[in-house]
């Protein structure tokens, strides 16, 4: 069964090896007790994804009785114009119309061949013939958050398993879960097929991705050389890296083009063109860009999911931070804090709400404080509930008075409050910066940090916070600073104890990896 019996589709010699891999005469010999794990990496626009859609068509023909699962982060994104559309038009429209009797066997709604939705379970599905004179079946399940990979595979059978975008899960037990939901009956092992596309991840090497399909298959292949014996899980791990070079139907000029296009972001560079595993946005000079990534820490922006994170039923406190400027620069944040069990340890959770930020701009901490106030008002409205609300600030606003000798800053702003805003005053010793820098790094990397993508400007914060030139200047005194402080008072104030105790100490284990994860609104176990 190495070729097709009757048709195969023109592909370049890259994706060929896509469409060919996993094949029995293979696997059989290779891990015959093991499914193959197929990763096919690389940068957009190298013709991978056709490659996978080619891979998936052959084995719905070739497989008598297939069962394919795909997966996406959300449905939407798949369907609206993306690649299960592709799948059920363009790639398949060429299998059909091969005349090798593959075609659609399940019709919509209206009677026309194709996708259909699954009236009790809405779940969108489609059956095809195969070259055995039966019926294939692809299924498509969302995937929002990775712990439901074990609630959707649990008592199922599958034949192909198939993740697409697999940067987009950053939880390594969907590879496990799905290897045991490969188990067809009446298949061997090694027909069974998992099979994951993604550009690099922003991670870098650190992705669970990188460590398992590059550094884990290096090991054993290093193993094989050295005449040792190796598991056959080593042996199913394969991996085909497509390069830009690779698409023969892009020319010079367009791939000049795109390397110009990204020319600004180096590390966006190498990953969106040259299909390396590179960090962050260009991290050089950057404090966060390693550990900050939108699909994991931004909540929201999709369409038709909002852009603000839902607050927990059960909340009943809200944090405020804030950085006062002297007419200009102020900054504002909305805090939640959750709690989680991990292990033996109650760990906090925090999720950005909502921002105010005000920079380069003439504006009276008076107007500020009427419009963060209207701010919290809405909130409360929302959710027809009265908050208790904690405010911090830097210390100055509250202890120092004001260079004209008018007041203090916090008195303006109980004033413009009525008295509903009461700034507490945050201490700044030697340190305190880079151990509040250190603090969100620790939360990010381990994904208890989370930020609606209203919060476009804290956003911007932390994919661009640069680092100070002197040893005093932690963190350099531009724009970002004054969303930074604003942030990271109430973090500090609240779980300076728990969070630096944590820093002080090896780390024994990633919270993430022992099953920290985000529900929706924000992070549960």
């Amino acid at each position: 069964m190495s070729e097709p019996e009757y048709w195969t589709p023109n592909l370049y010699p890259r994706q060929m090896e896509v469409f060919n891999a996993g094949l029995d005469d293979v696997a059989s010999v290779l891990h015959p007790n093991f499914p193959t794990m197929l990763l096919v990496s690389g940068a957009r626009e190298t013709g991978k994804s056709i490659a996978v859609m080619h891979r998936i068509c052959r084995h719905l023909f070739d497989t008598a009785g297939a069962r394919v699962a795909m997966f996406s982060k959300t449905i939407k994104n798949l369907t609206d114009g993306g690649v299960f559309q592709d799948l059920t038009t363009f790639i398949m429209d060429e299998w059909r119309q091969a005349d090798i009797g593959f075609d659609f066997t399940t019709k919509d709604s209206n009677g026309i061949p194709g996708p259909k939705t699954d009236s009790k379970t809405r779940t969108i599905y489609f059956r095809v013939s195969n070259r055995f004179g039966g019926e294939s079946e692809l299924k498509l399940f969302s995937l929002d958050h990775d712990f439901e990979v074990a609630q959707k595979l649990k008592e199922t059978r599958f034949s192909l398993i198939w993740f697409v975008q697999l940067s987009n899960f950053f939880d390594p037990s969907i590879l496990r879960c799905s290897v045991e939901a490969l188990r067809m009956v009446h298949m061997h092992k090694w027909q069974h097929l998992f099979i994951a596309d993604t550009n690099p991840s922003e991670e870098g090497e650190d992705s669970w991705i990188y460590k398992m399909w590059f550094n884990r298959r290096k090991e054993y292949l290093e193993k094989v050389s050295a005449g040792k014996t190796s598991s056959e899980f080593g042996k199913s791990l394969e991996l085909v890296e497509f390069w830009i070079d690779d698409n023969l139907g892009l020319t010079s000029e367009a791939i000049a083009a795109k390397r110009e296009m990204y020319s600004d972001d180096p590390g966006q560079q190498a990953r969106e063109v040259d299909n390396k595993w590179i960090k962050g946005h260009g991290t050089q000079g950057k404090h966060f860009a390693d550990v900050f990534v939108r699909k994991h820490h931004v909540i929201g922006g999709e369409e038709g999911e909002g852009d603000q994170i839902e607050l927990s039923r059960n909340t009943e406190m809200l944090f405020t931070g804030w950085d006062l400027g002297s007419g200009t620069n102020h900054a504002a944040h909305i805090l939640e804090r959750r709690f989680v069990q991990v292990g033996s340890k109650e760990l906090s959770v925090w999720s950005v709400i909502d921002e105010l930020v005000s920079i380069r701009e003439r504006m009276k901490i008076e107007e500020f404080t009427i419009a963060f106030h209207e701010i919290m008002k809405r909130l409360e409205e929302r959710y027809h509930k009265k908050f208790e609300w904690v405010h911090y600030s830097d210390d100055s606003a509250v202890n120092a008075p004001r260079a004209s000798g008018a007041g203090y800053d916090a008195l303006e702003v109980a004033l413009a409050s009525k008295g509903e805003i009461e700034l507490i005053g945050v201490p700044k010793p030697d340190g305190s910066v880079k151990n509040r820098v250190k603090i969100a790094r620790r939360l990010l990397k381990n994904r208890r940090l989370f930020i609606s993508s209203r919060c476009e400007l804290t956003i911007k914060m932390f994919e661009d916070l640069k680092k100070g030139t002197t040893i005093r200047e932690y963190v350099a005194n531009n724009e970002d600073k004054h969303p930074f402080d604003s942030l990271t008072y109430p973090i500090l104030m609240e779980s300076a104890d728990e969070l630096l105790d944590e820093l002080s100490k090896p780390r024994a284990s990633d919270p993430t990896e022992a099953g920290l994860i985000t529900v929706g609104g924000g992070p549960l176990l």
